[in-house]
């Protein structure tokens, strides 16, 4: 049997929005640290390293605060350090995701609420106070963005 990240997330009652989610690890942990197993780890960390440049541009462009990417900076020498950078990376990047899905429904509901369109911007502004657009964990380094 194999798990994705988003059965992970799933199983601690948090929400997954970010792309990803076709990494797949073994449950067996004798496998844990197979060379499979790490290959697939290499794969996903350089997918998120590239999704989290990607959704760094954009939060900049819309003017939103990000995390400081500590994941970046983290050692990934041996598979347990590129497991610990790649738990932090996850986070960063679903994190962004659901900041710039929530800057999308407010500025949506914005635009309804100009065009005299009160019902549909009411809808998507409590679609914005969803749970799922919020960032689940709060994010100490918001404020020191690079």
């Amino acid at each position: 049997m194999r798990y994705t990240v988003v059965d992970l997330y799933s199983a601690m009652g948090r929400y997954w929005v970010a792309d990803g989610d076709e990494f797949q690890y073994p449950l067996n942990p004798n496998l844990r640290y197979s060379r499979a197993t790490i290959n697939t780890m290499r794969a996903e960390w350089e997918f998120f390293i590239t999704r989290a440049n990607v959704l760094v541009e954009l939060c900049r462009e819309v003017n939103i605060k990000f995390p400081r990417r500590l994941a970046m900076r983290m050692p990934t020498d041996t598979p347990q350090l590129l497991q610990r950078a790649l738990h932090r990376i996850r986070d960063e990047v679903n994190r962004m995701t659901q900041r710039l899905q929530r800057s999308s429904l407010m500025k949506t509901a914005n635009e309804r609420a100009e065009d005299g369109l009160m019902d549909d911007a009411h809808q998507y502004f409590a679609w914005s106070m969803d749970v799922m657009y919020e960032s689940d964990v709060e994010m100490s380094d918001d404020d020191d963005n690079e």
